[in-house]
């Protein structure tokens, strides 16, 4: 599938001969103009004929000694020696094809590249320095290496259930309990709202009135050690939270799998998670004191609880910060692009960053005696 922003040679050549015919045709006999017109529109054509017929660059090569580890991280946000770890954490075959089997590349680059687009709203045209590939190539393995880790993780982001956190439960109810006053708080669940080009139809599916933009709804639940345990979506951008928690089914999961096996006496049979006053209440989801006029000890309870759920836009932010592509929206369309696909890989790739490399909200729920330390990527991944 062609990339939604960088339209291909036949597409751009087509509009050109289009548009020749067109003026052609409507000169009126004005024949300066036409012929004004058509040496701009010739121009323009020369102009991205000569992008396509430069000189081919050398092919991208890991190993290439003038990577330092600064520029390294930069383009690819993770450390160059981990790289080789999380391909095959990833399960990306060495050779990768397209769909009609035209190009082939190796999984390296295909993560490469993947990392690359995902780091900053940048154009093809500008990744072909580094992989000395044409746009259309780039389009290909970029499109081909995101559909492979989406159809290969896809389950890992969008449920919630998995051994890595059913293995951590205590020890993140412990951390949260050392923070506020509850004791069986293992997450935090919130919505986010990830703004998207106007689409051509169906705007008002995707208007968002809260926030006053079209966009794309997501649930996630993020965990003390900063993992995002759950990234359902996406929904229309018109939908409350409330329709999130129901469609993804979170509550029925959190019943059958969140509960305390042998609780000790005075603590709560069950594990919960803590969201904002959108949500119900509910045995394994907790909530805030609502209302105006509360007690002040509520109050202190709803100070205490909101500076332990900043972890969540902690999280949030940590996303759009690695991967920046997906927070500019004018590149985010989402007839030409698998828009929801990107973000889900995003926030998977966010996850495997945070297991080699650490968290804020692990520092923060942290303390000397109790650490509180992601797993490592074998371990998130399953392996």
């Amino acid at each position: 599938m062609a990339d939604g922003v960088d339209d291909g040679d036949d597409a751009w050549h087509a509009v050109v001969l289009a548009l020749r015919g067109a003026l052609l045709d409507g000169a009126d006999g004005d024949l300066e103009v036409a012929a004004y017109l058509l040496e701009l529109l010739d121009l323009l054509a020369d102009d991205e004929d000569e992008e396509e017929n430069m000189p081919v660059l050398h092919r991208f090569n890991p190993a290439d000694p003038k990577w330092t580890e600064a520029e390294w991280r930069l383009v690819f946000r993770f450390q160059k020696a981990d790289m080789e770890r999380l391909k095959t954490a990833l399960q990306l075959p060495d050779e990768m094809y397209s769909a009609g089997g035209r190009k082939k590349w190796s999984g390296m680059e295909g993560l490469c590249v993947v990392l690359a687009r995902f780091a900053y709203p940048n154009r093809l045209c500008s990744l072909r320095q580094i992989f000395g590939r044409r746009k259309s190539d780039l389009s290909e393995i970029f499109n081909g290496t995101l559909m492979f880790i989406a159809n290969r993780w896809r389950d890992l982001v969008l449920r919630i259930w998995h051994p890595w956190l059913a293995a951590r439960l205590e020890q993140f109810a412990s951390a949260v309990a050392r923070k506020c006053p509850l004791k069986n708080v293992v997450g935090f669940v919130d919505g986010t709202v990830r703004p998207i080009s106007r689409p051509s139809v169906g705007q008002r599916l995707f208007y968002n009135g809260h926030k006053r933009v079209h966009a794309l709804k997501f649930q996630s639940v993020v965990t003390p050690d900063g993992l995002i345990a759950q990234m359902y979506g996406p929904v229309e951008g018109r939908r409350h939270d409330s329709f999130l928690l129901q469609d993804s089914g979170l509550l029925q999961e959190l019943e059958g799998h969140f509960n305390r096996p042998n609780p000790e006496p005075g603590t709560p049979p069950v594990y919960s998670l803590y969201g904002d006053p959108a949500y119900p209440l509910r045995a394994h989801l907790l909530t805030p004191f609502r209302g105006n006029n509360i007690a002040p000890e509520q109050q202190a309870f709803n100070r205490l609880m909101s500076a332990a759920r900043v972890s969540v836009e902690w999280e949030f932010g940590k996303l759009l910060s690695l991967f920046a592509f997906i927070d500019f929206k004018k590149n985010l369309k989402i007839l030409l692009q698998p828009v929801s696909t990107m973000y889900l890989v995003c926030a998977l790739l966010c996850n495997c960053y945070k297991c080699l490399y650490g968290s804020q909200s692990a520092t923060f729920f942290s303390t000397e005696d109790h650490p509180v330390v992601p797993p490592t990527l074998e371990e998130y991944l399953l392996l």
